[in-house]
């Protein structure tokens, strides 16, 4: 599997507060004073497993509701485009791990009783998907900026293309559910970490791990290239279901 994923509900808040987004100029002075000691090969696994890495860091604050009555598949906000600045478009990029911070609620009633979990029967969530230039130069639409745009109105423009999840063929991948039936505005993280191995395992079924309502974003890392925009979704399903989002956050880590 390519990607594994962590879940945390409840500190989810503190750990954010806690992470501190390091500089591409911090981690090469980090390198350039480690490679005084250290073997290269030595100093990038060290600080592979300090997960030392630059980052980026995407916020969007405002409230956006996603209904089962005409909106129900809205991008909240669409990060810029990945590195295109340093990297140009369509580079590969060494992605070690992607970090999305989710508030919201659903309308607080409804569902199946005698659910297992309380994500189970949920039918608010969010995906990922991740939008693409087809052509160098391109000038993105003012509507790829705004919150709350249904996905039609940023493909409709034309020279923009979703990139399909090479698991199962759809152009999204499940990101998070939401608690069912609870009015109550809950923060998740989500954390997709790149595997040492490559290999796409096409045989799994499973999109998210129902105990925790957490998408497990196989084959999402591996999928990425310089000027890709991540954008995050919301969904709801069925008469009623209504997925409030307040705020939400993607963290992109990646090696030089």
């Amino acid at each position: 599997m390519e990607a594994s994923s962590s879940h945390s509900r409840e500190s989810s808040e503190e750990g954010l507060k806690q992470s501190i987004p390091y500089s591409e100029e911090e981690v090469q002075a980090t390198k350039c004073v480690l490679y005084a000691f250290l073997p290269l090969e030595l100093v990038d696994g060290i600080l592979d497993l300090a997960m030392y890495w630059p980052s980026i860091v995407s916020h969007e604050t405002r409230l956006v509701e996603a209904t089962s009555e005409g909106s129900d598949n809205l991008i909240y906000f669409m990060a810029p485009p990945f590195l295109e600045g340093r990297l140009g478009v369509g580079a590969p990029v060494n992605v070690k791990m992607i970090k999305f911070s989710l508030t919201s609620c659903d309308q607080g009633w409804g569902g199946e009783p005698n659910m297992p979990g309380p994500y189970h029967g949920s039918w608010s969530w969010f995906e990922t998907a991740i939008f693409r230039a087809t052509g160098f130069g391109f000038n993105w639409p003012e509507e790829s900026n705004s919150a709350g745009v249904e996905c039609y109105q940023v493909l409709q423009k034309g020279g923009i293309e979703q990139v399909p999840n090479p698991v199962n063929s759809k152009k999204v991948w499940t990101l998070q559910r939401n608690i069912r039936a609870y009015s109550m505005t809950a923060i998740h993280e989500v954390v997709w970490i790149k595997s040492s191995s490559h290999k796409i395992e096409t045989s799994v079924r499973d999109e998210e791990d129902l105990d925790t309502g957490s998408g497990l974003g196989v084959g999402f890392i591996n999928s990425l290239v310089s000027g890709d925009r991540i954008a995050i979704i919301a969904k709801a399903r069925y008469p009623g279901w209504i997925n409030h989002v307040y705020d939400a956050k993607i963290e992109v880590f990646y090696s030089l």
